[in-house]
């Protein structure tokens, strides 16, 4: 498991999804606990370390040195391999959002892409297509994925919108692409009223 702290929350990358914990900055309330899962996703995907950062940090916690934490590295990607046959999710960040890749590798189906969250009261999609997640302290925003493959060395677009299915399961509809070449699907998650305020 990798972890990531950011000023308004912090999440753990499982095999299978993210645990995210946000507090809204102008709330004494404890963290909202929402879970992204890969519904019916490989629980035993293999995670992976990217783009080692030159930065360290330490842990000295509690009294005992045996239990202290020396020279932890840090990255800036992970990696989760196989979280469906042939798709593989990869996490960073990008300024105070996150963003996650869903590759799909030739020949995979994205269709089996389902995802689904705990932890929140409820979910809806607003007029431009944005997944709406509301949980107790905030709110979630997660923008219209940017689909594309690579064609003739240039980024060809692959319209895309989310589906909310009777299951309460969030599904990635697209149109017309190759299933013969790579695909991303790359979503972005804004933690839209966990953000800003007096209490940073």
């Amino acid at each position: 498991m990798f972890l990531a702290r950011h000023r308004a929350y912090s999440l753990a990358v499982a095999p299978d999804g993210l645990l995210l914990a946000a507090r809204a900055v102008s709330s004494d309330a404890p963290p909202d606990i929402v879970r992204m899962r890969f519904k019916d996703g490989n629980r035993a995907a293999r995670l992976a370390a990217l783009n080692p950062l030159s930065a360290k940090v330490n842990y000295f916690v509690g009294n005992d040195p045996k239990k202290w934490r020396c020279d932890v590295p840090l990255y800036s990607r992970v990696r989760a391999e196989n979280v469906y046959p042939g798709i593989d999710a990869v996490y960073y960040g990008r300024g105070d959002d996150l963003e996650f890749d869903l590759v799909v590798w030739p020949g995979a189906d994205p269709a089996r892409i389902r995802l689904t969250y705990d932890g929140v009261n409820k979910f809806a999609l607003d007029a431009e297509g944005n997944l709406l997640i509301h949980a107790r302290a905030g709110m979630f925003i997660q923008r219209v994925p940017h689909v594309f493959q690579a064609v003739g060395g240039s980024k060809k677009h692959v319209p895309a919108r989310y589906v909310i299915d009777a299951n309460k399961e969030v599904r990635i509809h697209l149109a017309g692409y190759d299933a013969s070449r790579l695909l991303v699907i790359d979503p972005v998650l804004e933690f839209a009223s966990y953000l800003g305020g007096s209490n940073s």
